[in-house]
């Protein structure tokens, strides 16, 4: 009793001290969350927090941003785009598709300043976005990659013929089920990454379109590829995919989200209704 009772004393010692080492970084950092309405309009209401804030997804000010931070991950953003399906069972016409457009481009005429957005900027923030979209893409190929290895290793494991049955020491061994796999290689952005950025060394052509992809006047290309097709390295010409010099210089990203399409759901549009003669 007296062992259980220390035990319990130093682990409510343990929680004080975690308890007021919280509230100690709490009132450090109070003091930065009170401020007055005359500063925030001057930190946010001029023109160049307007540009930075709201021209572009992902806009922040004030606040640290970074693969190793909790803002500015832009790789979770490209990874998840677009992958939302218009469930709603009204088709838009073609005219009110359009309508949107010009509605959309007017508000980018409106609000965006040339004065701000140079054409250096804009080459800086379109190299950030593909900087982004690569690192979805190899972290996906990570990912994709370790779960087939995990499936691999259980399958040798429990993936005996004859109801997964084995032999040991020339006894017959009980049939095992094959348990739930871990899900832990989807929390380990860093393993997924390293695995990805291996693969990206292998075959570069996985992530990238180069100059002999692009259809010419005697092929199609290999812009449409499947992404099952290259998955052993070969394409539907059945050449190797072997990084050559042949390959030109990459001239774009691949997009295995959506299977190499423009977008994930493509729009659903409706024809127009019959005018009513009655």
């Amino acid at each position: 009793l007296a062992l259980t009772q220390r035990e319990r004393e130093a682990k409510r010692e343990r929680y004080r001290r975690a308890k007021q080492r919280v509230v100690d970084g709490l009132e450090e950092e109070c003091r930065l969350w009170l401020t007055t309405e005359e500063e925030v309009e001057k930190a946010l209401g001029n023109p160049t927090a307007a540009q930075v804030l709201w021209a572009r997804p992902g806009g922040m000010i004030g606040a640290p941003s970074g693969p190793e931070t909790g803002f500015g991950d832009d790789g979770d953003f490209w990874r998840y785009e677009c992958h939302t399906w218009d469930a709603r069972p009204i088709y838009k016409e073609p005219k009110e598709v359009l309508l949107e457009e010009l509605e959309y481009l007017a508000y980018l005429q409106a609000n965006n300043m040339p004065g701000y957005w140079t054409p250096e900027k804009v080459e800086l923030e379109n190299r950030i976005d593909m900087r982004a979209r690569l690192r979805a893409i190899v972290r996906e190929e990570g990912r994709r990659s370790l779960l087939e290895k995990q499936r691999q290793l259980m399958k040798d494991v429990y993936g005996n013929s004859d109801g997964n049955a084995g032999e040991r020491g020339g006894l017959k061994l009980p049939p095992t089920a094959m348990p739930a796999p871990k899900l832990d290689y989807l929390a380990d952005y860093e393993a997924q990454e390293r695995e990805g950025a291996e693969i990206l060394r292998r075959d570069p052509r996985r992530f990238f379109l180069f100059e002999s992809d692009l259809p010419t006047s005697t092929s199609l290309g290999d812009m449409h590829d499947n992404s099952d097709d290259s998955e052993d390295g070969t394409g539907s010409s059945g050449e190797s995919k072997s990084v050559t010099a042949s390959l030109g210089r990459p001239v774009g990203l691949r997009n295995p989200f959506f299977n190499n399409q423009p977008t994930a759901f493509p729009p659903r549009l409706g024809r127009d209704l019959p005018p009513d003669t009655r």
